[in-house]
């Protein structure tokens, strides 16, 4: 069992290593002046070779390679971009609750359920105090922006603090399987993001105990899973 867990483990990170048409958000692609045809190449065993370093190139990692997956914080990168995108929104749940606990208009709250749909909403609402605990955490969220943009926002900056001391070459990959449109929210909002510098720490802390239960379910039986 342990051996089967280590192979897969193994083949992840050659893949996060060496290739990146495996995992990068097809968003990457569209905002490249010739991604509709990388996008066409892509999963076409002959022009396999060409498109990887073509993208190792354009990305600027071709000589970057990353290999100590030696910690909880670290294995993360290995998800898939959907459970990554999970994490995110989940985490900026954290440091959003505050603001939902003063709605007191029933419609509203329907209205915010339905923009974050019900798992989203049900986490933030039960959960997502617990997570925080005795963490310090605090950011403050421009009021101009929508609650979604909002979570996306708060979770890419405790993701990327995080991360801040580890290198290039496991950053960049990780953030090539989120949407652009995400990385672009991030680069906007690094301003903010002074708020938790020196906190490292302690959004490591917080990512880790949100990827429990991102990675979590409960079967039919009662029984808990990790996926």
């Amino acid at each position: 069992m342990e051996s089967t867990s280590n192979s897969k483990i193994a083949n992840l990170v050659w893949e996060f290593n060496f290739r990146p048409d495996h995992y990068t958000h097809t968003s990457w692609l569209d905002q490249m002046p010739d991604g509709p045809i990388i996008k066409k190449l892509v999963g076409k065993q002959r022009s396999a070779d060409r498109i990887v370093q073509y993208l190792l190139q354009r990305f600027g990692i071709e000589n970057q390679v990353f290999f100590n997956f030696s910690n909880a914080l670290t294995r993360i990168a290995l998800w898939s971009g959907d459970d990554l995108e999970r994490l995110v929104l989940y985490t900026g749940t954290v440091f959003y609750f505050k603001r939902v606990q003063k709605i007191v208009v029933r419609e509203e709250v329907q209205q915010l359920q339905e923009q974050l749909g019900s798992d989203l909403f049900s986490f933030m609402h039960r959960r997502a105090g617990l997570m925080k605990g005795n963490l310090p955490l605090d950011l403050k969220l421009p009021e101009k922006l929508d609650p979604h943009h909002s979570l996306i926002v708060a979770g890419m900056l405790c993701l990327n603090q995080a991360l801040q001391e580890y290198p290039v070459a496991l950053r960049k990959r990780l953030m090539l399987k989120l949407p652009y449109q995400w990385y672009l929210l991030l680069k906007k909002a690094e301003p903010l993001g002074k708020q938790l510098h020196g906190q490292n720490k302690e959004c490591a802390a917080l990512i880790q105990k949100i990827a429990i239960e991102v990675r979590m379910r409960i079967d039919s039986d009662g029984q808990i899973r990790f996926n």
